[in-house]
């Protein structure tokens, strides 16, 4: 079975990586320069505003999108990458000199405008932290006077520890060491940072940590807790213990959420309504954080304006191997999934669905409705989602950005010769959630009766198999 990697969604600096800068609605085959040994499957994909990053299992990375001040970890361009570059850069802060080069990761992820890599130092051969693009509110983590970085440049070095997790969400970053401590940097303004925020230096943002600071200690493996899952939303972060810790139940001191301290602050009701035991997964939005208990049901909290929290129709589906970009998520149907009413996800096998909901307007969602782009003014906001399933094809959630969504396509040897595939894809129209007028924009669960009435729509399209790798 060979795999490939489709994306959709925001293109405008070639993020998508799909040889353009035009925003797409459907799954399309991302490029490469050189292309990556088929041997190693994609691992994760991390997004900033307009840059995204690539991570493979064998270690490699690879970047596309935005790069004038070298946030793609590569020699900064004028002009936006649009295929994914093997990303390799020199622990100096040089390209094309004589040195230690930086080739393998074991991390990623991305703020808005920069990249932090997790790396084995290829001198002492222990974990250290490298970032480079741009850090207005200390994101880069190489102090104060480091607001732009064009070159990956060292943030920290762990020693003998290991990062066992690494998140982060607008502009911030933070990362949990073996041993349990946890350390940010970034925009803490709103104590996603812990609440004791020292002063900025001069002339920089109040509430921005500009080095890698120690901002918590987790009970860690020899206090029974296996490991941490760790989010980063716009103004929180939160850290939940693994559903398998040895301990069943959830002590006062083995999760933590830092930030949302205050009414106002916290005014989409994250912390009053989050989950607090162990769980399978846990991810974030910008301002809605998703939690798998460990039943495997969904629950989502926050911010639904934009349809961020998972639709009423997939409310107690089996889902899993979620993504979460800013505004908008994509998970895996499992096996065991269906829709309202007993309906099928899939006729075929709903292990090879995906569905996605959120804000889709650049088309990362998928089309809004036939015929329609996401610039019609009557859909930017619609609060759809889809079901997207290729005959052939295991598909499953890679990652999400802004706006941008990623895919893996596995596909058995008959659909990998074969030069497209088709599409079929089945949007819903939004559940109708009561608006509240409130300052807080709240979604309420009530329900339109007429919305079960409302046929969904279902395109079927030619997906092209061009030659990814």
């Amino acid at each position: 079975m060979t795999w490939k990697i489709w994306a959709l969604g925001s293109n405008g600096n070639g993020q998508l990586a799909i040889g353009h800068r035009n925003d797409v609605d459907q799954p399309t085959s991302c490029l490469f320069d050189q292309p990556p040994p088929t041997s190693f499957r994609p691992r994760k994909i991390v997004a900033g505003g307009n840059h995204t990053i690539l991570l493979h299992e064998d270690g490699t990375a690879y970047a596309a999108g935005m790069n004038d001040d070298g946030r793609c970890g590569l020699p900064p361009t004028p002009e936006p990458i649009t295929t994914f570059r093997r990303v390799i850069f020199n622990i100096d802060g040089q390209y094309g000199e004589a040195g230690e080069y930086v080739s393998r990761f074991v991390d990623i992820t991305a703020t808005w405008s920069s990249t932090t890599f997790v790396a084995a130092d290829p001198i002492t051969h222990g974990q250290a932290i490298y970032s480079c693009g741009t850090g207005d509110y200390g994101e880069l983590g190489q102090g104060a006077d480091v607001p732009i970085s064009m070159t990956p440049k060292l943030v920290l070095h762990l020693g003998q520890q290991t990062c066992v997790n690494l998140a982060s969400s607008f502009r911030h970053v933070v990362l949990i060491l073996k041993n349990g401590d946890v350390f940010g940097w970034g925009n803490g303004r709103k104590a996603q940072l812990s609440a004791n925020i020292p002063c900025p230096p001069p002339n920089r943002p109040s509430g921005s940590i500009w080095d890698p600071r120690l901002i918590t200690h987790l009970q860690c493996r020899e206090t029974a807790v296996r490991g941490y899952h760790l989010a980063c939303g716009r103004d929180f972060t939160y850290m939940l213990p693994l559903e398998d810790s040895e301990r069943g139940d959830n002590p006062e001191g083995m999760s933590c959420l830092l930030g949302l301290d205050t009414k106002k602050d916290d005014k989409y009701g994250i912390k009053e309504k989050a989950l607090t035991g162990p769980c399978k997964e846990l991810r974030a939005n910008w301002n809605t954080l998703h939690t798998v208990d460990g039943e495997g049901v969904l629950h989502s909290v926050g911010r639904n304006d934009k349809g961020q929290i998972l639709p009423a129709r997939l409310k107690g589906n089996i889902l899993h191997n979620i993504k979460a970009g800013s505004e908008h998520s994509v998970a895996q149907i499992a096996a065991s999934g269906t829709l309202r009413n007993g309906k099928p996800a899939h006729p075929r096998d709903p292990e090879q669905c995906v569905v996605l909901w959120g804000w889709g307007e650049h088309g990362n969602c998928g089309p809004l409705k036939p015929g329609s782009t996401w610039l019609s003014p009557q859909y930017t906001l619609s609060r759809t989602y889809a079901i997207i399933a290729l005959d052939g094809v295991k598909l499953e959630p890679l990652g999400a950005g802004c706006a941008t969504t990623f895919l893996t396509a596995y596909l058995d040897e008959k659909s990998s010769t074969a030069r497209s595939l088709t599409l079929n894809y089945m949007a819903f129209p939004r559940d109708c959630e009561k608006l509240r007028t409130n300052e807080d924009h709240e979604a309420g669960e009530e329900y339109d009766p007429e919305d079960q009435l409302r046929p969904y729509w279902q395109i079927h399209a030619q997906v092209e198999l061009s030659n990814t790798h």
